[in-house]
């Protein structure tokens, strides 16, 4: 790329075809942000010293998010399961339900 390394940062792209989306999009983000902060330095070497130091601790991160959406989710799904109430709509029409007005027990909620 005519310009790099002194005035213009490199392109680049961090591909994996065993990683989610998601995480490659996190990781290439933070590519980004290291070029953006060593901009007049040759980076290659950085950003491969980068990857190496911080890669697993991203992976590890988004395994966590993962496991609590994923935990929530099935909480959901049970508490629906159980029958009981999950979302708004509920409280929306127990205020139909009695003329507009909101019961101790939903206002709490």
């Amino acid at each position: 790329r005519p310009g790099y390394p002194v005035m213009v940062p490199p392109l680049l792209l961090f591909t994996n075809p065993t990683l989610p989306p998601t995480l490659l999009r996190r990781i290439n983000i933070a590519l980004i942000r290291e070029v953006h902060q060593n901009i007049g330095e040759p980076i290659i070497f950085t950003l491969v010293d980068y990857l190496c130091t911080n890669l697993h601790d991203m992976q590890k991160t988004f395994i966590k998010e993962q496991r609590a959406k994923e935990f929530e989710a099935e909480q959901l799904r049970l508490r629906k399961d159980a029958g009981h109430d999950t979302g708004v709509d509920s409280v929306i029409e127990a205020q139909y339900e009695n003329d507009g007005k909101i019961g101790k027990r939903q206002k709490a909620r």
